[in-house]
């Protein structure tokens, strides 16, 4: 799958919106799926990082 760099920036920005698990996670405003966030990771630090997977995996 190739992404245009107006594509890569859209989906760099999605992480400063609200991810919950289980919730499908789309590649842009076109509804162009990727797969589920499986994991979220948080830290005290304030570090987020999240786990996109073709399907939701606990």
């Amino acid at each position: 799958m190739k992404n245009t760099e107006k594509e890569k920036v859209g989906i760099a920005k999605q992480q400063y919106e609200t991810l919950r698990l289980k919730e499908p996670f789309f590649k842009n405003e076109n509804k162009e799926f990727i797969g589920y966030v499986s994991h979220i990771n948080s830290k005290i630090t304030g570090e987020q990082s999240f786990i996109i997977t073709d399907k939701y995996v606990p």
